[in-house]
């Protein structure tokens, strides 16, 4: 996405955190963060709990 100087725009996404054998979820605080021109700019966090 291409945005001009000033501009303005809302981009949301959906995790899903369905347990599958190939991926394991860790009880905590984990951070969401976003790459916006390379950087990486924190959005938040979720807490799993077990």
């Amino acid at each position: 996405m291409t945005l001009a100087p000033g501009e303005a725009a809302t981009v949301s996404r959906r995790v899903s955190f369905r347990q599958h054998t190939t991926r394991t979820h860790h009880p905590g605080r984990h951070r969401v963060e976003a790459l916006v021109n390379g950087a990486a700019t924190a959005l938040g966090h979720v807490d799993l709990r077990a």
